[in-house]
């Protein structure tokens, strides 16, 4: 962290690691939240905080730009659905793998008579169908604006079926090309919010690794992130977090890449229950 003044200057002790009891006061980013709360997000695209973030990222010798800031649309993506033991479940689909691989557990785990949440034997088939699910999103999932993401195909159940028929209690299951996995570090949160009326809304944010990409623009309290550690950067190579993804998740310009945000709503009888 000493190695970025900004973060350093936001987030240690006159450069020490802050001892209990430390204040911790970010009187920029309270004046960015001001500033965005009377000007409107469109500051964060085409204002002082989108000339402040270019700065930074350009100072760091990156290409991104204003005009790439002020050209950013989100996109609405229709949610996805799956059934789990007779509840409705939804997800976020592609370009996150989230919701596919959490469709894809509930799929094979419902073959499984689950015994105890937490015993031995349920977490190796948790893990294990987990195995299955990882291996199935490093070779598919991108975005599927600049890429065929085969989401019907992925959750057939009758092909995930046969995954569970390989899936044994007693022994652990060999991948064609299996994938070396990590414990992973990072800096995502979610939240939830919820109405009597049965609204929801689940946002989530996230840096990626901690700190994200450790640079702050000067002035706004933030970090920015490195999530472009999600694409496929070096085909072959893995990411931060070990894992493996094909050429379809090549980084390039306009694409959003595969992530593992998994946003999850269950409803029974039509309204939400967790």
């Amino acid at each position: 962290m000493r190695q970025f003044p900004e973060l350093s200057r936001l987030f240690l002790d006159e450069g020490r690691l802050p001892a209990p009891n430390h204040w911790l006061r970010n009187p920029d980013l309270a004046a960015c939240y001001r500033r965005l709360s009377k000007d409107g997000g469109q500051d964060f695209y085409q204002g002082q905080v989108a000339r402040q973030i270019v700065e930074a990222v350009q100072s760091q010798g990156g290409r991104l730009s204003l005009q790439d800031l002020a050209d950013y649309r989100p996109r609405w993506r229709k949610p996805l659905a799956f059934p789990y033991r007779g509840r409705q479940l939804y997800s976020v689909g592609p370009p996150s793998a989230g919701g596919i691989q959490l469709a894809q557990l509930c799929t094979i785990l419902e073959s499984f008579p689950l015994k105890q949440a937490g015993s031995a034997c349920d977490l190796h088939l948790l893990a294990e169908a987990m195995k299955v699910s990882f291996y199935e999103r490093s070779n598919w999932v991108a975005d599927p604006d600049f890429a065929d993401v085969p989401v019907g195909w992925l959750l057939e159940k009758a092909r995930l079926d046969r995954w569970a028929g390989h899936i044994c209690p007693e022994f652990t299951l060999k991948m064609p090309d299996e994938l070396p996995t990590r414990m992973p570090v990072g800096g995502t949160a979610s939240f939830t919010a919820a109405t009597l009326d049965a609204g929801v809304v689940i946002a989530t944010e996230s840096v990626n690794l901690w700190w994200g990409s450790m640079v702050v623009p000067p002035g706004c309290g933030f970090p920015m992130n490195n999530i472009m550690d999600d694409f496929c950067c070096h085909p072959g190579q893995p990411d931060a977090f070990g894992l493996y993804s094909s050429e379809v998740n090549l980084v390039g310009p306009g694409k959003r890449p595969a992530s593992s945000s998994a946003p999850l709503l269950v409803f029974e009888n039509g309204r939400p229950i967790l």
